[in-house]
């Protein structure tokens, strides 16, 4: 974790999510949301003004979560909080790069609070996806 700085950017992740994804995903819901969602249903989803349907939020939140725990491992999971504004629909097909990068590095008597800009974005480079991310690192995981 050392090498962690202000201005060091974490590994991206690309993903290209397909529709069986979004649909694979969205099949823990029963009945009527199924059938009527603007994520698996393109009828409802023209209905909304959109060309086709659109990946819940939630999924496209686990590729910050993705990167995040590939950078700080246990850490994330223990002493990760993440505040994010989904700005852009994300499109079955569409690429979508995760990328975040330290801002802020504030060290105590009792470890490391690491702070971060997180993002997705898609093949134009437009944000679709940003927030703050914040974990904590202990000294036996500097």
């Amino acid at each position: 974790m050392n090498r962690i700085e202000v201005g060091y950017s974490l590994e991206s992740v690309v993903k290209r999510p397909t529709l069986e994804q979004s649909r694979l995903n969205a099949s823990r819901y029963k009945g009527e949301f199924w059938e009527t969602s603007i994520h698996t249903n393109e009828a409802e989803a023209r209905k909304v003004g959109f060309t086709k349907p659109l990946f819940e939020g939630m999924f496209l939140i686990n590729y910050i979560f993705q990167i995040m725990s590939n950078a700080f491992r246990e850490a994330w999971f223990r002493q990760g909080e993440l505040s994010i504004a989904l700005l852009s629909p994300v499109f079955p097909g569409e690429s979508v790069t995760a990328k975040g990068v330290v801002i802020e590095k504030v060290q105590d008597d009792e470890g490391i609070t690491v702070i971060l800009d997180v993002w997705l974005e898609n093949d134009r480079t437009d944000k679709i996806l940003a927030g703050k991310a914040v974990v904590r690192l202990e000294p036996d995981q500097m």
